[in-house]
């Protein structure tokens, strides 16, 4: 018989500044970067449009290992930008 786990079996909320998520009992760590093509889907556009915003420098990127990848506060910082500008 298992014991009970005082885990959270959903995803659990992220304390600012905190990696971690819960989901099913495991710990997972967001990645604090993100290549191209992950880091366009979880901004919600097109490789395209995520080009576009760094040949704009409104978004920046570097490489690591000879790929490209952001920051994940990068992309935190494109979205509070975006919305601070639609207010």
């Amino acid at each position: 018989m298992h014991a009970m786990q005082s885990a959270p079996t959903a995803q659990a909320k992220q304390d600012k500044g905190s990696p971690i998520i819960l989901r099913d009992g495991e710990v997972h760590f967001t990645p604090l970067v993100h290549q191209v093509d992950a880091a366009a889907r979880r901004l919600g556009v097109s490789r395209r449009t995520f080009y576009a915003l760094v040949k704009e420098g409104r978004l920046h990127t570097f490489r690591i290992g000879g790929r490209v990848v952001v920051a994940e506060t990068e992309l935190q910082r494109v979205v509070a930008e975006a919305m601070r500008k639609a207010a």
